[in-house]
């Protein structure tokens, strides 16, 4: 069996697009077909809009974190019973990736045709798994003006929040 798909046809800048062309997908009898709901429908979008507009490039490099592990086990319950807030290792790796955008501003500049943007600001999104299985991608507004206090306050409260769908607008943006 196949089902129908729309993929839009390429246009040059002077013409209007043209109607999107069905593409035949091949479904097995054992697929299951679901409806996207409006937050996945919104995801995909997003992402297929980020491959459009920005090089991507995926680099990976290996860090021995032992230290990082015994660290956070020696301080982890004094962290909590003083900030009141949990330390996982995410606020830790945010706080360095903050840190290195700011140091390397080009990294966090995004491309708009023939220009690039430098941000004004170090935002750092994270996403969270919610219940229903979707993701959601709240953001640290300037996480490199943040301390690791700081950053584990934000982290774990956008996180919790997402969770029960109450974050606003702004928090999922920028």
């Amino acid at each position: 069996a196949s089902k129908s798909v729309e993929k839009p046809q390429e246009t040059k800048a002077t013409e209007q697009p043209k109607q999107a062309v069905k593409v035949n997908m091949s479904i097995g009898a054992e697929d299951q077909i679901i409806e996207m709901d409006r937050v996945r429908k919104i995801i995909a979008e997003h992402m297929v809009h980020s491959v459009q507009v920005a090089p991507h490039v995926t680099s990976v490099v290996e860090a021995d974190v032992t230290n990082l592990v015994f660290w956070r086990n020696k301080v982890k319950d004094e962290f909590q019973k003083k900030y009141g807030e949990k330390l996982t290792f995410m606020p830790v790796f945010t706080e360095a990736v903050s840190q290195a955008l700011r140091e390397f501003p080009l990294v966090n500049a995004s491309v708009d045709g023939d220009k690039i943007i430098m941000r004004g600001h170090v935002n750092v999104g994270i996403a969270v798994a919610k219940p229903d299985g979707n993701l959601i991608v709240p953001v640290i507004k300037d996480a490199d003006q943040k301390n690791l206090v700081g950053i584990t306050k934000s982290l774990n409260d956008l996180a919790n929040r997402a969770r029960i769908n109450k974050l606003g607008p702004d928090e999922i943006q920028g």
